[in-house]
């Protein structure tokens, strides 16, 4: 979302893990999709595709809605945007609120703020963007198909009615770009303090009958980053050439915690681990026009991520690194009667939970040996399409596609 990464690396409750309930639909100005390993500014986690959304930086009209629903729905937003000094601050704020048709209802209460200050035009311009959000829910997860059918609960009931979760995002972040004679320049840098506590309970009385199973993921992390591009216009052979560089950079402090727990109340701690993990990736490709009917895209990436675990067993502390390149290329043939045909290939990869590259011994016993895994594992994509345009506004594409990965560590 505006140049900041919405997957989580090592997170507690899953690698990869996205949250988007910070987002405000009503401020969404564009999303942009993409599929495939085949962009060289895409890194980390973008294999089968990738989904970049960007702010407005104003509203035609301010905004005043309230919607009500079933299962205790409600939702209240408010914003607008006015002119300030050269440039435009937006501000929104929005709550919701949500039971659920459950008899433990859900109870989840939303809280979401926006405040954006912009100036410029397509030739020069910046933007700097504070956001904030906090969450809180019950959660009915499964349940026994055996308890619904003896009758021990409903079919919207629960074992375990404290089961659910609480959450909050901040976010500092700045857009820049500025057009040249050379080429267009952009920079973007943010600042993300993320949270969650989550309690689940998959077991019920399986392994504690006395206590229950319910246990807790904890995550408290801290995400800074840049991204800088440049891109440059040119000839070769008198025919057209677009050449792109750039350099992302993204450091995490993160503080994770496994426990199991009693009605949300502490029992015991199973793991706990505190962990530094950076990453930089310098990457580049060009998009020459060779005739009419072919368009050509050549690009590299390079990748670099390293880290250390501190972990409260002390054999699965430590570091690990591991470096990757990452070539990517496609043709695109036409257009002919409003028809192109187009071939991508590319090479991706994703990023294993830090953890996993340093443990030695299973953390739930202290002794059984564990082997780690590769910090970062490579995706393998090609496709081959056609894609028509029977409306200015329509665009209709058909591809064969295929992705493979190294492995996926669950």
């Amino acid at each position: 979302l505006d140049g900041m990464p919405l997957n989580m690396r090592s997170h507690a409750h899953g690698q990869g893990y996205a949250d988007l309930n910070f987002v405000i639909p009503e401020l969404l100005a564009e999303m942009r999709v993409r599929k495939g390993p085949y962009g060289a500014d895409q890194g980390d986690f973008a294999n089968a595709g990738q989904v970049d959304l960007s702010l407005r930086d104003s509203l035609p009209r301010p905004i005043l809605q309230t919607t009500m629903g079933s299962f205790g729905y409600w939702r209240g937003l408010a914003a607008g945007s006015q002119a300030l000094g050269p440039g435009r601050l937006l501000l929104a704020g929005e709550i919701t609120a949500y039971d659920g048709p459950w008899e433990r209802a859900d109870r989840l209460r939303r809280f979401n703020g926006l405040a954006r200050y912009s100036q410029g035009a397509e030739a020069a311009g910046f933007s700097l963007t504070a956001m904030a959000y906090s969450g809180r829910w019950n959660a009915t997860d499964q349940v026994p198909a055996r308890a619904v059918s003896a009758g021990l609960i409903g079919r919207f009931g629960t074992l375990d009615p404290s089961d659910g979760g609480l959450a909050a995002r901040y976010s500092l972040s700045a857009n820049a770009h500025l057009q040249g004679e050379s080429g267009t320049t952009r920079a973007q840098a943010y600042a993300i303090r993320s949270t969650l506590d989550l309690f689940s309970n998959f077991t019920y009385f399986l392994d504690n009958p006395a206590q229950g199973d319910q246990f807790q993921q904890r995550d408290r992390r801290w995400v800074l980053g840049f991204d800088v591009s440049h891109s440059m216009p040119g000839t070769l052979l008198d025919r057209p050439l677009t050449t792109r560089i750039g350099v992302q950079g993204r450091h995490d402090e993160i503080a994770l915690g496994l426990y199991r727990t009693e009605g949300r109340a502490l029992l015991a701690t199973l793991r706990r681990d505190a962990l530094r993990e950076s990453s930089l990736a310098i990457w580049g490709d060009t998009t020459w026009r060779a005739t009419d009917w072919l368009r050509a895209t050549l690009g590299l990436r390079g990748d670099v991520l390293g880290g250390r675990v501190q972990s409260d067993l002390a054999a699965n502390s430590g570091t690990a690194a591991q470096a990757i390149a990452s070539p990517r290329g496609g043709l695109v043939f036409g257009p002919w009667w409003r028809s192109e045909i187009f071939l991508n290939a590319g090479i991706g990869f994703h990023s294993n939970d830090l953890r996993g590259a340093t443990i030695m011994v299973d953390p739930t016993d202290g002794l059984s040996r564990l082997s780690p895994v590769p910090l970062l594992v490579r995706a393998r994509g090609a496709e081959i399409g056609l894609r028509h345009r029977l409306l200015p506004e329509l665009e209709t594409s058909l591809a064969f596609f295929v992705l493979t990965l190294g492995s996926e560590i669950i």
